[in-house]
């Protein structure tokens, strides 16, 4: 099992954060040319990782940044203000999936791609607060990943 101190979005942002994951596996759809090699997964739970979080932190800023591509995931960048100092964190919108990876298709989705969604949603998404700051413990099995909440605590910027 490996615990990690993660902020989950209030309900509001969730549900906004659940829109941007639809229209980004839509859009997603559109620009793959084959679109049958590939598939485009939300991923949950909804919330925002960075390896400063701790149990006891002091978050005076969580504000999206934008869009961008790491791998195989789509990721919302997060600029953060932790026990004072700067940094990134990002919440890990949805994961794409290539069915056939040994077709030597190779397809490049870049972070410009999704601009147009971005610029719908920064407007809505401003700061990322209230917030809970949650101490939570994951684990893969068979049935996929399970996680729990051990501690929580609602914070406000």
């Amino acid at each position: 099992m490996k615990s990690e101190t993660v902020i989950f979005l209030n309900p509001n942002q969730i549900i906004l954060i659940r829109n941007l994951q639809k229209e980004l596996c839509a859009v997603t759809y559109e620009k793959i040319p084959e679109r049958k090699s590939i598939i485009c997964l939300p991923i949950l739970p909804i919330c925002v990782k960075n390896e400063e979080l701790k149990e006891k932190a002091k978050i005076t800023k969580a504000e999206p940044f934008g869009i961008y591509i790491e791998e195989n995931k789509i990721l919302l960048k997060i600029e953060m203000r932790i026990d004072g100092k700067e940094s990134f964190g990002r919440i890990e919108v949805c994961e794409l999936i290539f069915k056939n990876k040994d077709s030597g298709e190779d397809f490049r989705l870049k972070s410009e791609d999704f601009s147009e969604i971005w610029e719908k949603f920064a407007p809505k998404i401003k700061k990322i607060s209230p917030f809970r700051l949650v101490q939570m413990e994951t684990e893969e099995n068979e049935n996929g990943i399970v996680w729990r909440v051990l501690k929580e605590k609602w914070e406000k910027i």
